[in-house]
């Protein structure tokens, strides 16, 4: 992603069951999308 992100949503984009990242740019041509390969759990973020 370039240094200027706009904004951000997140949802399960492509059905897998886990949540999955769009991050939009100035360039309103351009965004990005992250997708989760693995399950994180609360517990996994807090350590």
């Amino acid at each position: 992603m370039n240094d200027d992100p706009q904004g951000m949503a997140s949802g399960d984009l492509n059905g897998d069951g886990f949540l999955d990242l769009v991050v939009t740019a100035t360039n309103p041509d351009r965004m990005e999308v992250y997708q989760t390969t693995c399950e994180v759990s609360n517990t996994d973020i807090l350590q």
